[in-house]
């Protein structure tokens, strides 16, 4: 199974990773191969969508049909969609809408 990046320039053998991780202080998905040299797939804005990227590679590898696939990373509006879906929306404790919901 091919992994590609959100840019099509690079495409690695996830069958030759080690491991793929979340790199939180440079935002960046990493690809760490046999001989512990790590390869950077992509970079994302922030922590919170370095994770949420993470998250959906690695649902899409679960998923993927077979190992002929070319998976490709999740691109920033789907990470940012999958974001928007997750984020808390908050009230007052009596129910109320707090100041800024757009209504009257």
């Amino acid at each position: 199974m091919l992994i590609a990046s959100k840019n099509k320039k690079q495409i690695i053998n996830a069958e030759h990773c080690m491991a793929i991780f979340a790199n939180t202080e440079n935002h960046r998905v990493i690809a760490s191969d046999p001989r512990g040299k790590n390869m950077i797939l992509d970079s994302y804005g922030t922590e919170e969508e370095v994770l949420k990227a993470v998250e959906i590679l690695v649902n899409r590898l679960r998923t993927a049909p077979d190992r002929a696939v070319i998976v490709y990373m999740p691109t920033d509006e789907e990470v940012e969609t999958a974001l928007i879906g997750q984020r808390e929306h908050y009230r007052h404790l009596d129910g109320r809408k707090t100041k800024g919901h757009g209504g009257s």
